[in-house]
């Protein structure tokens, strides 16, 4: 095991995991600190990530704010946008805001699904009636002709 000379070694039970934290947030490598405290890199990045340690030199960046003037084309646009603050959301960490917009999207998607099955609806509806609407014509044009050749005869 390699030691370097400035991360302390005489460290016990828990307080190996805020030494490991304190030494990650201020620049030191993952790799040294798993190394000079006798740690698992497996383990320190699980850790990590559950405690949600982030370095100096790693800006936490917050989403750019909903521009609530842009406009949204459709429930897809809207449900796109959605996924990508849920993801962003992801990203950073933050797991309740990220469980918001995936219920948001949810809602989007079912609601885009029901628009869609009214739509579908309402042509299959206007389809129905342009139908009957033709036949109806066709009914009148062969009492025409059959009228017409009636009179001829």
């Amino acid at each position: 095991m390699t030691h370097h000379d400035d991360v302390p070694t005489s460290i016990t039970g828990g307080d190996i995991w805020d030494v490991a934290r304190q030494l990650f947030e201020t620049g030191y490598p993952a790799r040294i600190i798993c190394e000079d405290l006798g740690v698992s890199t497996a383990t320190f990045w699980r850790r990590a990530r559950q405690e949600g340690w982030l370095r100096r030199d790693q800006v936490k960046e917050a989403p750019p704010p909903l521009d609530m003037d842009a406009p949204v084309q459709d429930a897809a646009d809207a449900a796109d946008l959605a996924w990508r603050r849920m993801t962003q959301a992801l990203e950073a960490g933050h797991v309740l805001e990220a469980t918001r917009w995936r219920r948001l999207h949810a809602g989007l998607v079912v609601g885009e699904a029901r628009a869609v099955s009214r739509a579908q609806k309402a042509t299959r509806e206007q389809i129905d009636g342009l139908s009957a609407t033709a036949r109806l014509i066709e009914a009148q044009a062969k009492a025409a002709l059959q009228l017409r050749d009636g009179e001829r005869g």
